[in-house]
């Protein structure tokens, strides 16, 4: 029993959990079909390797993301455990789902908005992660809004935004025919 704790322990230490990695709970749950022989080596690395199949999966998961990337971007630039936050990462690079009509109007909304969303370091735009987090709860009101009234009042929306901002206490960004704003 000795042998097979010492195993268990050493394993845990060289194998990738993503979630686990940056402080992350396991709260989320998936359901595959795998071979016979996917089920072998699963009960493989647990009997020999000390790994339990949560741990085996999430190895597997994290050796196959740091092997993928998108036009130099890897996962770990996209990823932030707040959703907010990865969806604007995704927005950046362009790996946003434009064939969901409701991803099609939270794009269009972000594009038109992105002084919100976005501040530009260094001649980059990146995520204005605390404006990200006031505004996001507000999401879909926000894109129900801005498909009523774009069409007779462009700036409205901008406008409720820099409500909701002003509400939390932060500085707004600049907006409205007058206001310079880049795009």
């Amino acid at each position: 029993m000795r042998q097979n704790e010492t195993k268990k322990q050493k394993s845990r230490s060289t194998i990738r959990d993503l979630g686990i990695e940056i402080g992350e709970k396991r709260d989320d749950s998936t359901s595959i079909r795998i071979s016979a022989a996917t089920r072998f080596a699963l009960d493989w690395l647990s009997a020999v390797g000390g790994m339990g199949v949560g741990d085996a999966y999430a190895h597997a998961i994290a050796l196959a993301a740091e092997g993928v990337d998108h036009n130099g971007h890897k996962w770990s630039d996209v990823y932030h455990p707040q959703e907010c936050v990865r969806w604007l990462r995704m927005f950046l690079i362009g790996l946003v789902d434009k064939e969901d009509p409701l991803e099609q109007l939270k794009f269009a909304l972000v594009s038109a908005h992105k002084p919100f969303f976005f501040r530009k370091e260094k001649g980059r735009w990146v995520v204005d992660e605390q404006r990200a987090y006031t505004l996001w709860p507000h999401m879909l009101s926000l894109i129900s809004h801005w498909d009523k009234r774009r069409e007779f009042d462009a700036w409205a929306t901008g406008e409720r935004m820099q409500e909701i901002l002003r509400e939390a206490k932060m500085v707004p960004p600049q907006w409205g025919p007058t206001a310079e704003v880049e795009r």
